[in-house]
């Protein structure tokens, strides 16, 4: 077997792995890069030190940590992606830039993997290994593009956990990171997306603190500048779409907070317009489609419009009963699940009481951080409030 053919295999492989992940073909793709670790692990038995080969195959387990978070597999998930943080750490010393980016990539899906496993505080260390520079590296655009994105999401997490301080800190240090990728890359399109974001992680830190004020205008800013940026390059459209949903249901979650639920409704419609746009959803994109249903049904049935919310819910509620989405190992979405429930409970007065006992049972069981998470902890109170009028939440 010729060693440079195969190591091609599998740099191929993984490619098209990719390819077939973006375009919703999640069983297709788990086939291809399993297919490449396998074709590579053959190869590095002769030769473990292979750096193509190590590369490649990094690379492989990065793709396939992806897939299975779009299956809602995190606990797999978080395997691969260490396996591939393992690699990449083997060689960081030989290929110090090109490994050291993919290494913060690979724990970037490991923090994300935590994070959904409900294990908050080992989550916020692997987002700050994450964005680990080291003495005298260099640190080009892009590793400051991600520098800033994870700065950010570092911040909320320590928003969640009640660390205000850090959180300050950590949000000044996202904005340097995004003024710094400015001087270094000119791109509008990037640096759009890092203004957007920085405006977006604000708002969303601050609802976690119940303060609603200036909330939705300020998520004009992000939607507006998604609007451009996608009228100025198509090519963004991939970039922005997760930055213009999280807009609008932050600004949904904000109306909904102030009472103000025909706005909620409003924001909910349009960020639900946006996710039908994906025509192949992988489970992970339909639970991010359903988020923005239950949005949408907790604010028509605030207004009396009963009959809309449940029909909303519909796809919702098949959606959690379907065997993957049960098997899955994922503590959000379990948070998500109770939150759905009690959308079905103000929808259906009849079954109130039983709806949201099951809302609360599945809460109840959520870790302390998890629960502290600004729309969970509002829906947390408004069981709680239900239950005691018995009737009404």
């Amino acid at each position: 077997e010729n060693v440079v053919d195969a190591a091609e295999l599998v740099r191929t492989n993984w490619i098209y792995g990719e390819v077939l992940r973006n375009a919703g073909q999640t069983t297709e793709a788990l086939h291809l890069l399993r297919e490449a670790v396998v074709i590579a692990d053959g190869i590095l038995a002769r030769n473990p030190a292979h750096r193509p080969v190590l590369r490649a195959k990094a690379t492989a387990l990065s793709q396939l940590s992806q897939v299975e978070a779009d299956r809602l597999r995190y606990a797999a998930a978080l395997d691969i992606a260490r396996e591939a943080t393992r690699i990449n750490e083997s060689i960081s010393t030989l290929e110090p830039k090109e490994s050291r980016n993919n290494l913060r990539v690979t724990r970037g899906y490991e923090a994300t993997a935590l994070y959904e496993l409900g294990r908050v505080a080992e989550a916020s260390k692997a987002f700050a290994a994450a964005i680990e520079f080291r003495a005298g590296e260099s640190i080009g655009g892009f590793a400051l593009f991600n520098m800033a994105r994870g700065l950010s999401e570092r911040a909320v997490i320590a928003a969640i956990e009640g660390k205000d301080d850090d959180a300050r800190s950590l949000l000044a240090r996202a904005r340097d990171a995004a003024a710094e990728h400015a001087k270094v890359n000119p791109n509008k399109i990037d640096n759009g997306l890092l203004r957007a974001g920085y405006s977006l992680t604000l708002a969303q830190i601050q609802l976690l603190r119940r303060d609603t004020a200036g909330v939705e205008a300020a998520m004009a800013e992000p939607i507006a500048a998604v609007d451009a940026l996608r009228k100025d390059d198509s090519s963004s459209n991939q970039q922005s779409f997760g930055l213009l949903t999280s807009a609008l249901a932050t600004a949904a979650e904000a109306a909904a907070l102030q009472g103000a639920h025909a706005r909620a409704e409003q924001h909910a419609r349009a960020e639900l317009q946006e996710w039908r746009r994906d025509k192949n959803p992988s489970l992970f994109d339909q639970r991010a489609a359903h988020g923005a249903r239950v949005r949408l049904a907790l604010a028509l049935a605030r207004q009396g419009k009963l009959a809309e919310a449940n029909a909303t819910l519909r796809p919702v509620l098949d959606f959690f009963a379907l065997p993957a989405v049960r098997a899955s190992d994922s503590v959000l979405l379990n948070a998500e699940h109770a939150r759905a429930l009690l959308a079905e409970a103000l929808a259906n007065p009849s079954r109130r009481s039983e709806l949201l006992a099951e809302s609360k049972r599945r809460f109840d069981s959520l870790p302390l951080a998890v629960r502290r998470r600004g729309n969970l902890a509002l829906a947390s109170g408004e069981i709680a409030r239900g239950i005691r009028r018995g009737t009404t939440a």
